[in-house]
């Protein structure tokens, strides 16, 4: 009987109308699939109602960043290279389609939130007290790497806007750079595919920076100050950057934090530019010119700048915010379609690589040049 409840009776197939049998066959499979699917997999969906949809994903991003953080601290590495590594360790999840949207929102909403306060560990006297000379040597090679990135990009047949998130990411402060103007860009001109590439050669190419770059700083013979200023203009990621300068000396330290976090400030224009210079093009209906946390932003700085951001509160937001960009690259790399990332071959590592090389040439150039 069970059988004989399952699949339709044998009868006539002349009295059978073509369109009932293919609706039977079609009910047939849809309900020997349901009958397979016992743990929901197949049928699982992202659709849902009230924010308790988020909670897998959030916890999921959330679990991540806590390993992250445990293996980084063990380890002595860096915390957003270690975030990238198990995010992409988590990469299976990606098929379970209910925790699409807590993931969603770790790698969109609250990167959006990090760079908002990532405003307060900028203010007006770090740049006074640069000189005029370094910001705009640091301007000038930020721009350099950028165009390069692009050029190259666009030489091998890429679009523009990877071009713009590959130079972004050298140029400013690797994934988070990356991830905000992807983000800005929408995913219509930077794929899930393209800014997994970029986020996964960015992480490689900043490691080798912050254990290769002293020595070459040493073997250049430059001082504290200077190799402060190289390391702070040219390492890719701030966590990379200021333990290598820290390793060298308190004060190349302090001088690469302050370099490296005046290329930190570059990212609310350049966010900025790229809505206006994208926004009246096709299939950019989602991208604002001015970003509410690139306002953010800003106003995060000037409030810090002028004394309205108490010490405290400050070293907070800054926290906070590399808590919520910990957890943006691990859901960013659960969400990442690997099968994908092989596809490009080498072509995607040369703009990476040629502007990691300009990024470093310049910054020794200048460092030269302005003798410091």
């Amino acid at each position: 009987m069970l059988f004989a409840s399952t699949f339709p009776a044998e009868t006539d197939e002349a009295v059978i109308d073509p369109q009932e049998r293919i609706g039977a066959r079609e009910a047939h499979t849809t309900a020997a699939r349901a009958g397979a699917d016992l743990y929901c997999e197949l049928y699982a969906t992202s659709e849902g109602s009230g924010p308790g949809r988020y909670v897998p994903g959030l916890l999921v991003g959330a679990l991540s960043s806590c390993a992250a953080a445990f293996i980084a601290a063990s380890i002595s590495m860096p915390i957003t290279l270690t975030a990238l590594a198990v995010g992409l360790s988590l990469n299976f999840l990606e098929r379970d389609r209910r925790l699409a949207p807590g993931l969603e929102f770790a790698s969109r909403s609250l990167l959006r939130w990090a760079v908002l306060l990532l405003g307060a560990r900028v203010t007006l006297a770090d740049y006074v007290q640069l000189g005029i000379g370094v910001v705009g040597a640091i301007l000038v090679i930020a721009m350099i790497t950028l165009s390069a990135g692009v050029f190259l990009s666009r030489r091998l047949g890429y679009d523009t806007p990877v071009g713009l998130v590959a130079g972004v990411a050298v140029a400013i402060c690797g994934a988070s750079a990356a991830l905000a103007l992807a983000d800005t860009l929408g995913r219509n001109r930077v794929s899930a595919g393209q800014l997994s590439a970029i986020l996964v050669i960015t992480a490689t190419f900043s490691a080798t920076a912050m254990v290769s770059y002293p020595l070459i700083c040493h073997a250049l013979g430059l001082g504290d100050v200077a190799t402060g200023f190289v390391l702070g203009a040219s390492i890719h990621d701030v966590a990379q950057s200021l333990g290598a300068a820290y390793g060298v000396s308190l004060s190349s330290g302090h001088v690469a934090t302050i370099v490296k976090l005046t290329r930190v400030a570059l990212l609310g224009p350049i966010l900025i530019g790229a809505g206006w210079l994208f926004s009246d093009r096709d299939g950019a209906a989602n991208v604002s010119p001015v970003p509410w946390y690139v306002v953010g932003f800003f106003a995060a700085a000037a409030c810090n700048s002028v004394g309205l951001m108490p010490g405290g509160l400050a070293l907070a937001a800054s926290d906070v915010a590399s808590a919520l960009l910990v957890c943006a690259i691990a859901a960013t790399a659960i969400r990442s379609p690997l099968r994908h990332l092989s596809r490009g071959g080498w072509r995607p590592v040369l703009p990476i690589a040629s502007a990691t090389v300009i990024a470093l040439g310049g910054a020794l150039f200048f460092a030269r040049m302005l003798k410091l």
